[in-house]
């Protein structure tokens, strides 16, 4: 809130560092694949009460970061069931390679991990040191586009609440916003959830972070 006639209103809650990590995959067709969400903690009770789509993985980690166990699971929760599923769409060999594409994390890319990926024929590649955001297809086209549908599903959600309140008769200087946990968490769900449904229908963003990476053009694809 702010004084009419304001230039910039700050919305309060926008900056809470409070987080989650969600692995993004795209593919080269601009398929979106199904999210994993890590949360903070060490059981499943740090997960909201939310009911996600079948086909997330929802998990937790200490300080909500990927690691050997939450990748490990990556693929075989996500990655995998996509590769299969596309093998068996187009009638290919089971011993068909795949490529991913991996950012470069040592506490993540471990001995265990590279050696499922060759297990499952899968080739994979890591993007340099310091090179995310000039290589990392993801990082180019989903990651921004990402940041700004959660950020505006917030936005949105907030100045509803100090509508409701205000149109209540409630004096502005006690408006107040509820941005507890439990209160954040199945909200946030619900709107990666929403993410997920609209990443879905947008595969040019997807296609657009590998021509940015410069793959589409080495395959002879732009």
């Amino acid at each position: 809130m702010a004084e009419e006639g304001s230039k910039r209103v700050e919305i309060a809650g926008s900056e809470d560092k409070r987080q989650i990590t969600g692995t993004f995959a795209g593919t080269l067709d601009g398929s979106f694949l199904p999210f994993q969400l890590i949360y903070q903690g060490k059981t499943t009770q740090c997960h909201p009460k939310f009911k996600f789509p079948d086909e997330f993985h929802i998990t937790e980690s200490e300080n909500h970061w990927a690691n050997g166990r939450t990748m490990n699971d990556y693929i075989d929760k996500i990655i995998l069931p996509y590769v299969n599923k596309v093998k068996d769409d187009l009638d290919l060999p089971l011993g068909q390679r795949a490529l991913v594409i991996f950012d470069c994390f040592r506490w993540q890319i471990t001995e265990e991990f590279t050696a499922k990926l060759s297990a499952n024929r899968l080739i994979y590649v890591t993007i340099p040191p310091n090179c995310t955001d000039l290589l990392q297809p993801m990082d180019l086209s989903v990651n921004k586009s990402a940041k700004s549908f959660l950020k505006n599903e917030f936005e949105s959600w907030y100045a509803a609440q100090v509508c409701d309140q205000l149109s209540g008769s409630a004096d502005i200087n006690e408006v107040k916003v509820d941005l507890s946990l439990t209160r954040m968490k199945p909200l946030g769900a619900k709107w990666l959830t929403k993410l997920y449904d609209y990443m879905k229908t947008k595969p040019e963003i997807v296609i657009n972070g590998f021509r940015e990476a410069g793959i589409s053009s080495v395959l002879g694809l732009d």
